[in-house]
């Protein structure tokens, strides 16, 4: 039940307010003159008074941020964003990304970039030395041969 509180019991800063309060405590501060019945006078009075109450009692609305680094799903590393209980990704930070989710992210990129790189590095090296080795045997072939004749 809403009322307006006159005298509020406890927090004097209530006074002259409407709050919506048990019926049963607004019995007992009425009864009391410290407060009066304050009716809706519509619907979109009490729609907008709830929503108010909501407004004071909900958290804010804060930004989440994360780095989604590789996974089977995603092929890239990638931001997420949480507001409010929607979440988007991103492939780049875009220019409201905190600077530490940024740096992380590029730190990411530049790790993943150095161990795709050093697969292709490792192959070659492995071409290289097997290029090496058959020259070898075919020097200890030929090596071989010409002590025969």
């Amino acid at each position: 039940m809403r009322v307006k509180w006159i005298l509020h019991p406890s927090d004097p800063t209530k006074n002259n307010t409407f709050e919506h309060v048990s019926r049963e405590l607004a019995t007992i501060a009425v009864g009391y003159k410290q407060a009066e019945y304050a009716p809706f006078t519509d619907y979109r009075e009490r729609l907008a008074f709830e929503e108010s109450e909501r407004a004071k009692t909900a958290p804010p609305a804060a930004d989440e941020w994360g780095v989604l680094e590789l996974l089977r799903d995603l092929p890239k590393i990638s931001l997420k964003r949480a507001v409010t209980g929607e979440t988007f990704h991103y492939e780049c930070p875009p220019p409201n990304c905190p600077p530490t989710i940024a740096h992380r992210w590029q730190l990411l990129v530049d790790q993943h970039k150095a161990s795709e790189a050093a697969p292709a590095q490792k192959v070659a090296a492995q071409q290289q030395q097997e290029a090496r080795d058959r020259a070898d045997r075919t020097k200890q072939i030929v090596t071989l041969m010409t002590g025969r004749v």
